[in-house]
């Protein structure tokens, strides 16, 4: 959702972090995909998100997924 909090860690260990709906207009939708640009040779290993209501998930990434669709509490 918007003002959720995203965090993407790479296979070296760093992070990439994103925050939802921080660039979108006033009538941005709660599904406005947030887009991560991975560094060549690297791939993604965990995505952590922090919602807006405070509440916390932790999703892995397969090795090879470029793509994720993610909902809060599932």
């Amino acid at each position: 959702g918007l003002g959720a909090r995203l965090s993407l860690t790479l296979d070296d260990g760093s992070v990439l972090t994103r925050t939802a709906g921080d660039s979108t207009s006033y009538f941005a939708s709660s599904t406005a995909p947030v887009h991560f640009g991975i560094p060549e040779g690297r791939s993604a290993t965990s995505l952590s998100i922090r919602w807006a209501d405070g509440s916390s998930q932790e999703v892995a990434v397969a090795s090879g997924e470029n793509r994720l669709e993610v909902m809060q509490g599932i």
